[in-house]
């Protein structure tokens, strides 16, 4: 089972935040992001950070790398 079936209310607001950025980002790609970031932190998923600006910035941090 991926994340995107996990954690759907995670996926929609990783894409939210992007989208209001102006970016539109798939599942996959929302996964991915914060996939890539919990491993950082030696962690399967970690929970999203309560400020969409925070988040913004991780999911920025992400996209640029791309």
């Amino acid at each position: 089972m991926t994340s995107t079936h996990m954690f759907p209310e995670d996926v929609a607001r990783l894409k939210s935040v992007a989208s209001s950025h102006g970016y539109d980002i798939t599942d996959e790609q929302a996964v991915a992001v914060w996939t890539e970031y919990s491993d950082q932190f030696f962690a399967s998923w970690l929970y999203l950070p309560p400020a969409d600006e925070q988040l913004w910035q991780i999911i920025r941090s992400y996209l640029t790398q791309q």
